[in-house]
């Protein structure tokens, strides 16, 4: 006999938990995942911050990952970024476990990782699974601002300023200066003025 169809979404937490458990029904409902690279590193799933992601090189290679997640980046490559005093082989081992390290402080990690033998790519949305970037944000706020002041519009360029000081925690990834950032993310970074 088989048990009625009920939508998860209407089942409670608990309930939901529950036919997880049992293996009856297939709930793939990630959090959003919010990462901040201005000022200190933090990733939150949801509204739970990830706070085993403390290495910095597990947080550099994150935040590598996803300022270049138009393309795959090659294993060797970011074996090299990341250990530049290693031999090659050790930077593969080294590579090798740090991903194993993230993929145990962050076990949905590879709904936003694509990994092959030879490259990483951060994905965009993917089986569900979304993610938000302070600095996408912040940039997004000067250019609404930009265009408000051509605009001639005040309270709009006033609000996404406010909206960008907001985002604006720090610094870039303070102390991350092997990363080599897209020029588009160089070039339109700087601290917004509210005035």
């Amino acid at each position: 006999m088989t048990e009625p169809f009920f939508p998860l979404t209407a089942l409670s937490e608990a309930q939901r938990a529950q036919a997880l458990n049992r293996g009856k029904k297939e709930l793939h409902m990630s959090p959003t995942l919010h990462l901040h690279l201005l000022g200190d590193f933090r990733v939150v799933s949801g509204d739970a911050p990830l706070t085993a992601i403390s290495v910095p090189r597990q947080q550099s290679l994150l935040a590598y990952l996803v300022f270049h997640r138009d393309t795959p980046q090659d294993r060797s490559h970011l074996a090299f970024l990341l250990w530049p005093d290693s031999t090659e082989g050790q930077a593969h081992t080294n590579l090798r476990k740090l991903l194993y390290q993230l993929r145990q402080a962050f076990p949905d990690i590879d709904h936003f990782l694509s990994t092959t033998n030879r490259s990483m790519q951060w994905r965009g949305v993917h089986d569900g699974a979304s993610w938000t970037l302070d600095i996408m944000q912040f940039e997004q706020a000067l250019l609404r601002a930009e265009q408000a002041n051509k605009d001639h519009d005040p309270t709009t360029r006033h609000q996404a300023l406010e909206q960008a000081v907001g985002l604006y925690r720090g610094d870039l990834l303070p102390g991350r200066y092997w990363i080599a950032f897209p020029s588009r993310c160089v070039r339109r970074f700087r601290k917004p003025s509210a005035s």
